[in-house]
């Protein structure tokens, strides 16, 4: 992963300066060969997982929430992992779950804008006018 991480920095400082939309990113990446040989066995598997991840997002009960959740389990052999459950199945630690899953989220995201609402001070002087609820 560190050959490969300074290999995306060297790619990044070649071929962006400033602006870059992520098509012409790839574009540039795949005339890069950036992409190896381990890239391209696992990119099928990684989309299909992407685009079921997605699908399943995308479904939506009559009052607008979600119809299936992604929560954790213990499987056969004792190991978490994260399976999707519709939520008519949930019991209360699968809403525990993802309550605090949801959480976590805007804990991080409030503590993100608040940094950047920082950074934006620092930069230009300018308060970018941060309302949180």
């Amino acid at each position: 992963m560190p050959d490969e991480r300074a290999r995306f920095e060297a790619f990044l400082a070649q071929h962006v300066d400033g602006w870059t939309a992520i098509d012409e990113l790839a574009e540039l990446a795949t005339q890069a060969e950036l992409f190896g040989e381990d890239f391209r066995r696992d990119a099928l598997t990684y989309a299909k997982k992407n685009y079921l991840r997605r699908m399943i997002r995308s479904l939506k009960g009559p009052d607008g929430f979600p119809l299936m959740v992604s929560v954790e389990r213990i499987g056969t052999d004792g190991k978490k992992r994260r399976v999707y459950r519709q939520e008519s199945l949930f019991d209360v630690d699968d809403y525990k779950q993802v309550v605090q899953f949801h959480a976590a989220q805007a804990t991080h995201h409030q503590g993100m804008a608040g940094a950047y609402a920082e950074r934006c001070k620092k930069r230009f002087g300018i308060d970018p006018q941060l309302r949180l609820f």
